[in-house]
């Protein structure tokens, strides 16, 4: 049972059976604790530590250890205090005697808080300093971000940092804060938070890389214009821009790049597909001599990867060309590149 380092994390209380060590071990996550171990509670409240999984608390009800009350004898609460938090019987600690941003430090003992939460409005949290501290409820349910925390005064006290080492990019898993993005063309490995570029990207020659940036279509909101034609000079053109004219199957990209290159009569084609678009996602690096069809239509042959990988190895685009925009008419949308400088 993964328990995210926010979390109100529990108080093991039952004994050295349920202890990886001697000494007690608090945690933040599973991989904390040894093998047959987790970072859990044997009572849904206190500090988390590492158990045994058989003796941690499973809040789906299966093994419900919450459902102890309290006992009713003849000891009383009427006198605890934060300070001293036992009952007039020196045996239980009571229930709701902390206020939020008073320390619950004494949770952190062995048993101490396994049969009440002692923050009145609140739970006891532990910060990644070691200190346990009573704070509202928003601080345990969700990741937390300014005005919620970045100070001491704040409700939530001093916002966590995500502990990112030996991670490239994803969430780290303890905060569950971001440690990065990748470059383009690579995606994150959830496996080991690694950044890893698909056999697609590499199979053909060629460096080109697409800006970082992200296009998202939107619905051309004038007549769709003619294609025109035009010289299409040598060079990078970056996708700035899709408009859809129409409901229809489309190559949609979230980044893409063109250049062409002797002449125009050959080009190195890269992009990201847009998920659920036409565009294929197992060669997006391609390599292609350009032909005119007439004087507003082009052809794209495919000339890298070989026609065994792809699905459609020649392709039209109508277009048009001038000033260093080119825009690639499909059925449905209308690709719009610029060139780089």
């Amino acid at each position: 049972m993964r328990q995210p380092f926010w979390t109100f994390l529990a108080v093991l209380v039952c004994g050295s059976a349920c202890s990886n060590e001697s000494s007690t071990k608090y945690c933040l996550t599973d991989s904390e604790c040894g093998d047959g171990m987790v970072c859990g509670t044997e009572a849904c409240v206190g500090i988390a530590r590492c158990l045994r999984a058989g003796c941690a608390c499973e809040p789906n009800g299966v093994r419900n250890a919450c459902s102890s009350d309290y006992p009713t004898d003849s000891c009383s609460c009427e006198q605890a205090t934060c300070e001293h938090p036992l009952d007039s019987c020196n045996e239980y600690r009571c229930p709701g005697v902390c206020n939020l941003g008073q320390s619950c430090q004494f949770c952190l003992e062995p048993g101490a808080c396994e049969s009440a939460e002692p923050c009145l409005g609140g739970k006891c949290l532990l910060d990644g300093a070691g200190q346990a501290q009573c704070r509202v409820s928003e601080c345990y349910s969700k990741r937390v971000r300014p005005p919620l925390c970045g100070s001491p005064s704040a409700p939530c006290g001093e916002c966590f940092e995500p502990q990112c080492a030996g991670l490239e990019c994803g969430e780290d898993p303890v905060t569950g804060l971001s440690c990065g993005t990748c470059a383009v063309h690579h995606y994150c490995r959830e496996l080991d938070h690694r950044c890893v570029q698909t056999l697609g990207y590499t199979l053909c020659e060629g460096s080109l890389e697409a800006t970082p940036n992200e296009v998202t279509p939107a619905r051309l909101a004038v007549p769709v214009p003619m294609p025109t034609g035009g010289e299409i000079s040598d060079g990078i053109y970056d996708l700035v821009g899709e408009y859809e004219y129409a409901v229809g199957i489309a190559d949609v990209y979230q980044r893409a790049a063109l250049r062409f290159f002797d002449g125009g009569t050959r080009a190195e084609h890269i992009y990201d597909a847009e998920l659920g678009s036409a565009a294929d996602y197992q060669t997006p690096h391609r390599l292609l001599n350009v032909s005119r069809v007439d004087s507003t239509t082009l052809s794209f042959d495919v000339t890298c990867p070989d026609s065994s990988r792809i699905l459609f190895p020649q392709y039209i685009r109508a277009y048009s060309a001038a000033d260093g925009d080119l825009w690639l008419f499909q059925q449905s949308l209308i690709e719009v590149y610029k060139k780089r400088p």
